[in-house]
């Protein structure tokens, strides 16, 4: 099954496609791992990439496309794929919108946590560390670089890209959408009875 989860900035679908591809076993697709990984490995589309990355640019369409092609299997979730609707390019069975207010969003954010070494993620209303300031998992130093102000960007852009395309999803019939408020576990059942392996 190709699944792809949508949702604002803080809704959660990182998360929820991290898990879903532990419990499945199956390939996650994040665009920003993607491209990373690329630069990391300093493969050719990872320099060409590297500078713009850098200056905070967005990457051309066909370069994430060309990315994602090589990656895509019969079992795959999407961690917020396509971005926009140049990017619609694979046919999903089935398109999750988590839906949260700007306002939990922005409250989400602005108290997130990420481990400066092993790079897991906390919140501090949700999911806070065992010891103040410290990573359950490594023990490295926990930062957030994150204000409210780069948030309400983050959400116009969300707004402006991916509304769209979960209005096309929607108008395919494979849409669902989830109230992305409710605790992570409630959340999760729900999109766990969702995807459904291909044999």
């Amino acid at each position: 099954m190709k699944l792809t989860i949508f949702g604002p900035p803080g809704s959660g679908k990182g998360t929820y496609a991290k898990m879903l591809g532990k419990d499945f076993r199956v390939p996650v697709i994040s665009i920003g791992d993607l491209l990373r990984e690329e630069v990391t490995n300093k493969s050719e589309i990872g320099l060409k990439i590297k500078d713009l990355m850098e200056k905070g640019d967005l990457v051309p369409d066909e370069i994430v496309l060309e990315i994602v092609n090589k990656k895509i299997s019969d079992n795959v979730v999407f961690d917020g794929f396509p971005r926009d609707m140049k990017q619609i390019s694979v046919d999903v069975d089935k398109a999750i919108n988590l839906t949260c207010s700007d306002e939990v969003c922005i409250k989400r954010i602005t108290n997130r946590l990420i481990c400066s070494k092993c790079k897991k993620i906390y919140n501090l209303i949700t999911l806070p560390p065992r010891v103040k300031g410290e990573c359950d998992e490594c023990g490295g130093n926990l930062i957030s670089r994150v204000d409210a102000n780069v948030v309400k960007d983050r959400l116009r852009v969300f707004k402006r890209e991916t509304l769209p395309v979960i209005n096309y999803f929607r108008k395919k019939n494979v849409l669902v959408e989830i109230d992305g408020e409710r605790s992570i576990d409630e959340v999760y059942a729900d999109i766990r009875k969702l995807f459904k392996l291909k044999k």
